[in-house]
């Protein structure tokens, strides 16, 4: 309850209650997001443990240099990344959902200058993806971000599809989701390389 609840009305009321549970949303992302950096660490670490002459990540990496070593230790694990029954890019998927991780913990969730912000992003999955530019990062993007009229905010409530009553968009379970099998599939390889002792390649 809003400490000036009473000097509002419904519909004031509904905006502030809407915008306290996306703000809520915002960083349930931002902590899974942090316990898939982690993840992703540990696995680093224990590619380090099983290939010791290998490349290797240092503590003060950030999370692409992580995957690159990953990807050097596990090819079938990379190819993967890219081609997958979902025919989804996860490289930019992961590119992505940290640019809305940066925007909620830096900016308040919301994007200041949209043109910058596509940059950054692109800037980001080129990275992720060896150089290559993803032309359906933007649009993806746009899925979850939200103009109002206070400018862009990362937009992660769910919305009823009155087409397809009861269907609803979940944007946050998207984007956990994308999170979550890219972890799993990460786990499963990482193992058939652990109990293999070599390179998983097929």
């Amino acid at each position: 309850i809003f400490y000036d609840y009473k000097e509002r009305g419904v519909k004031e009321l509904t905006e502030d209650l809407v915008s306290y549970r996306n703000k809520q949303y915002q960083w349930v992302l931002v902590e899974a997001f942090e316990f898939f950096e982690h993840f992703v660490k540990v696995c680093c670490l224990e590619c380090g443990r099983l290939n010791p002459g290998g490349e290797t990540a240092n503590a003060k990496d950030g999370l692409a240099a992580r995957l690159n070593v990953l990807r050097a230790y596990l090819p079938s694990f990379c190819a993967l990344e890219v081609r997958n029954a979902r025919q989804l890019n996860y490289r930019s998927a992961i590119a992505l959902i940290e640019m809305l991780r940066h925007v909620v913990v830096h900016n308040g969730g919301w994007i200041r200058d949209e043109t910058k912000f596509f940059e950054k992003l692109g800037s980001l999955v080129q990275k992720n993806n060896g150089g290559k530019h993803d032309p359906d990062v933007e649009n993806h993007a746009k899925f979850f971000l939200f103009k109002g009229r206070h400018g862009i905010e990362v937009y992660l409530l769910e919305e009823a599809d009155m087409k397809r009553s009861p269907m609803y968009t979940d944007r946050l379970g998207t984007l956990l989701g994308w999170l979550l099998t890219y972890a799993s599939s990460l786990n499963d390889h990482l193992v058939r390389a652990i109990k293999s002792s070599s390179p998983v390649t097929s």
